[in-house]
């Protein structure tokens, strides 16, 4: 994801690279000095990735999600099939 952002000039935290737990302390101090931060994942937001990390730590208002449509909304959209009965793994 990140390489799709050759220009951005901010910190780059990977999290192949390092622990969940750096990550977050890392965001935590940016956030609290007052800096921008902006993460950027894949996967549906809440669901199975990492805003349920972050969510552990940043009260609801100190976030800003913005989702993007997930494989499971595009599939049942292209089946037109309901889905709010699905049960979702991963």
């Amino acid at each position: 994801m990140l390489a799709r952002f050759p220009d951005s000039t901010g910190e780059r935290l990977d999290l192949k690279s390092q622990p969940v737990e750096v990550v977050l302390e890392r965001l935590q101090s940016a956030h609290q000095d007052d800096q921008q931060v902006i993460v950027l994942t894949t996967g549906d937001p809440l669901v199975f990735d990492f805003g349920s990390s972050l969510r552990a730590v940043f009260a609801p208002e100190q976030m800003q999600i913005i989702p993007a449509p997930s494989l499971f909304q595009m599939t049942f959209a292209a089946l037109a099939e309901p889905w709010a009965d699905a049960t979702l793994l991963d």
